[in-house]
């Protein structure tokens, strides 16, 4: 990468509008890029998915529960 390339990059990164958020679950903190909305719930990529597992694992033990039922006589 050339000089003029990183001096480009630095200034870019510099100019941006830069701001701190903080999850609503566990109060982690990040810093985000773009301009900052107050009405937005803020959640960290691992809460975030820690709720998809959640969701996933409920709907297939509420699968098993439906098909437990369809398969008894």
């Amino acid at each position: 990468m050339s000089r003029s390339t990183r001096w480009r990059v630095l200034w870019a990164a510099l100019t941006q509008d830069w701001h701190q958020k903080q999850c609503s679950d566990c109060g982690a903190t990040w810093l985000a890029v773009g301009p900052f909305h107050h009405d937005l719930i803020d959640r960290c990529d691992d809460c975030a998915q820690a709720e998809l597992d959640r969701f996933a694992a409920r709907m297939d033990w509420e699968y098993r529960i439906q098909t437990r039922k369809t398969r008894m006589p």
